[in-house]
């Protein structure tokens, strides 16, 4: 009996290690991905002071490349977007200018209340390297990495007061985005994809399910996270 037990354990251990992976040499894979910048207003912690402030913002939103050089590494390239900016509003006064020809010794004052914003646009090419988790399973596929690469930065800026003066132009401040030019950044991550493997339809069975977490070496370093969809081909 135990005998009979130690085969039938050897036989089921070496089919788990014959079995298909979710990840094995020579598979492709393409992905998208969104999800929340974690702490991405962080950025703009100078302005979080001000009157009425609120930030906003979209992504980081990513499209990726990855082949399997390897059972366990893989080797691609991501392009990641992401778009943050806040308002605040800021209280100046204004000198009313004299009427020609009428001076008067004391030129009357007016509050002006100026809405303000900034953005900042990011731009991310990635060169990135994964260690793959074989877990002797078709559908799971849990990996780490580091990617390498660099990043765009525009920045924008524009100021609007509530109330505008034709004669003064002081408080109308609209900037044209400026590109701050290209910087060298990295990111480290964690994820995992959850393939559709032992659906009965093939191309159902090349999709899945991918989540990422990791820290953006850029702005100081940001955390991040993300989840999407992926095609293995």
């Amino acid at each position: 009996m135990k005998k009979s037990s130690l085969i039938l354990f050897i036989c089921l251990f070496f089919q788990q290690l014959n079995a298909q992976q979710a990840f094995e040499k020579r598979n492709n894979f393409i992905q998208l991905g969104y999800g929340p910048g974690l702490l991405y207003d962080q950025v703009l912690t100078a302005y979080d002071n001000k009157l009425g402030y609120t930030f906003s913002g979209i992504g980081p939103a990513y499209l990726g490349y990855e082949r399997a050089i390897g059972n366990h590494f893989g080797l691609g390239l991501a392009v990641s977007f992401s778009q943050y900016g806040a308002d605040w509003d800021s209280t100046g006064v204004y000198t009313i200018p004299p009427v020609p020809g009428q001076p008067l010794p004391d030129p009357p004052t007016e509050d002006v209340k100026t809405n303000y914003s900034i953005g900042v646009q990011s731009l991310s090419v990635m060169l990135r390297g994964a260690y793959h988790i074989a877990l002797c399973n078709d559908q799971l596929d849990p990996y780490f990495g580091l990617g390498l690469g660099y990043t765009s930065n525009t920045l924008s800026w524009d100021s609007q007061p509530t109330k505008t003066y034709d004669s003064d132009t002081s408080f109308n401040e609209i900037s044209a985005p400026v590109n701050t030019g290209s910087s060298f950044s990295y990111q480290v991550f964690v994820g995992a994809r959850y393939m559709f493997s032992r659906s009965k339809y093939n191309f159902i069975s090349r999709c899945g399910l991918i989540a990422e977490i990791g820290y953006f070496g850029i702005f100081a370093g940001v955390p991040y996270g993300n989840i999407g969809f992926t095609f293995k081909f």
